[in-house]
C-alpha cells in the first residue's frame, strides 16, 4: 500500500466510522425502551464504531441501569477512544448519552502511517489492530507489576512488529491525553533496532510495553536504565483511570461498600453529563 492510498482508505474509514454513530445515535432516539437498543448494539458490534457492549445491571441513582459501550470516533483527523454510557431512566433514555474520554488520541499522521503499514482496509481490521495494541500493553508483566505511566511526558509503545511514538497534550478539559503521534514497524528496524526491542521484551517477558523516553534506545545498557526509570515513573496500581477516579469521589459512612461505590460512581458520571448542573467536562 503507498502513501496516498493510506490517506484515501482513512478518510473513507472516518466517514464511515461516522456513519455507524450516526446509526447508533438514530437507535437511540428511536427505540422503545432500553432492550431493542441494546440487540442492536450486540448483534451489530462488528459492523459498528464499538469494541464491546455491558448491559450494567444494576441501579446506578437517577440514571437507572446502564448501557455501557467502547468505542472510536474521529474528529478532524484524528481518533479518539471514548466511553459511552446510556442510562435507561425514563427521564434520560433516548435523549442522553454520557460520553467519557479514554484520554488516548491517534493522530491523523499516526493513522494514515498505521493503516500503511498494517495494509488496514476495513473498519473491522482497524478495530482489531487498536484492541489488540491496547490490550497486549495492558497485559504486559510491567503494567502488571508497576501499573500505567503517570506522567506528562514522551513515551514509547514497544511491540515485537512496531514502536509508536507518543506524546501527552493538555485538552480542553486541563485533562493530560496520551497522543499517538507516529509508528515505526519492525521493517523500518535497524538490525540493532531490532536487537533493543528483542531484549526489552525479551527482559520484561512480554511481547509489549511502554516506556517513558522518546526513542528506541541505543544499547541493552541505555535499554536497563530505560526500564528502571519507566518503573519509578509508573502509577503503582492496576487500577483503571475509572476505579481511581470512583475511589477519589467516595464519601465516608456507614452504608455498604456496594452502596457507597454505586452513588460515587453515579458522582463521577455526573460530571460528564451535559444535562447536570456538577458537570466539568464539556
Amino acid at each position: 500500500m503507498t502513501p496516498e492510498q493510506a490517506k484515501v482508505i482513512w478518510k473513507e474509514l472516518q466517514d464511515e466510522l461516522n456513519v455507524s454513530q450516526d446509526k447508533i445515535n438514530n437507535q437511540l432516539r428511536s427505540a422503545r425502551g432500553h432492550l431493542p437498543l441494546l440487540r442492536f448494539l450486540e448483534n451489530n458490534c462488528n459492523k459498528l464504531n464499538i469494541f464491546d457492549v455491558q448491559f450494567l445491571d444494576v441501579k446506578f441513582g437517577h440514571y437507572g441501569k446502564l448501557i455501557k459501550t467502547q468505542l472510536i470516533i474521529p474528529e478532524n483527523g484524528r481518533l479518539y477512544l471514548e466511553t459511552a454510557y446510556y442510562p435507561t431512566a425514563k427521564k434520560y433514555f433516548g435523549k442522553l448519552r454520557i460520553a467519557i474520554s479514554n484520554l488516548t488520541v491517534f493522530s491523523n499522521h499516526y493513522m494514515e502511517r498505521l493503516i500503511e503499514r498494517k495494509n488496514i482496509t476495513s473498519v473491522e481490521e482497524l478495530k482489531n489492530e487498536i484492541i489488540e495494541g491496547l490490550n497486549s500493553v495492558d497485559r504486559s508483566n510491567l503494567t502488571l507489576e508497576t501499573g500505567g505511566l503517570d506522567i506528562t511526558t514522551e513515551f514509547i509503545l514497544v511491540y515485537r512488529d512496531s514502536v509508536s511514538f507518543c506524546d501527552c497534550e493538555i485538552d480542553d478539559n486541563n485533562e493530560c491525553v496520551a497522543v499517538r503521534k507516529t509508528i515505526i514497524t519492525d521493517n523500518e528496524f535497524t538490525k540493532k533496532q531490532k536487537e533493543i526491542v528483542d531484549y526489552i521484551l525479551d527482559r520484561i517477558g512480554s511481547d509489549a510495553c511502554f516506556l517513558a523516553t522518546s526513542s528506541i534506545p541505543n544499547s541493552t545498557l541505555e535499554a536497563d536504565n530505560v526500564i528502571e526509570g519507566t518503573k519509578k515513573r509508573t502509577s503503582g496500581t492496576t487500577q483503571t483511570w475509572v476505579q481511581k477516579e470512583v475511589l477519589k469521589n467516595m464519601t465516608q459512612g456507614s452504608f455498604k461498600i456496594e452502596k457507597k461505590c454505586i452513588k460515587s460512581f453515579v458522582g463521577y458520571l455526573e460530571t460528564y453529563d451535559i444535562t447536570s448542573p456538577k458537570c466539568k467536562h464539556t
